[in-house]
């Protein structure tokens, strides 16, 4: 009994949504999903067409975020070279700052968002569309260094498309419906 009151007062300390409707999919954010398709050569040849492709998106950010665009997990990972303070990985795609340094990402502004509250709605880190448009650029490096999206060995960044990770089973249960 004592978990399950540990439990809901863990749950409680979760941020409560600030922004409506930011746990579903909107269908605007599906023009630039439709962009960032067509941005990358290679993605052609692992997914059908672009609704496969945007089913994967959506269920990608659904397993790491259930869509939540203020979604926030500190890593134990050290300290962010951007930031300079502990890795976390944050919005619809579960990103962090570094990625700027390690994977291109250009879309995030720390010089911008630093002054703002960690789950301030306003931060660049936090715009779907930014996240989109960084997915994106994370996944055509993916296949261009591993050949494939999927891992069952070290994923190359979203732990959720590890086959042996338990959250792949979300993924898998939203791609699959």
């Amino acid at each position: 009994m004592k978990w399950l009151i540990n439990f809901f007062k863990r749950l409680k300390k979760r941020s409560a949504p600030k922004m409506p409707g930011k746990h579903i999919w909107q269908e605007e954010w599906n023009e630039h999903v439709f962009r960032s398709f067509h941005q990358y050569d290679n993605f052609s040849d692992f997914f059908l067409n672009y609704d496969d492709f945007k089913k994967f998106i959506q269920a990608l950010a659904y397993a790491e975020s259930g869509f939540n665009l203020t979604e926030r997990y500190v890593e134990n990972l050290g300290n962010d070279a951007v930031t300079g303070k502990q890795v976390v990985s944050e919005g619809l795609f579960q990103l962090s700052y570094q990625d700027s340094i390690y994977n291109g990402v250009t879309w995030f502004n720390w010089d911008q968002d630093k002054n703002l509250s960690d789950d301030d709605p306003d931060k660049t880190i936090f715009d779907p569309i930014n996240q989109i448009y960084a997915c994106a650029k994370i996944l055509n490096k993916q296949i261009n260094r591993r050949g494939t999206l999927y891992t069952s060995f070290d994923p190359f960044y979203w732990s959720v498309l590890d086959e042996k990770n338990k959250r792949h089973r979300v993924f898998l249960s939203y791609y699959e419906n």
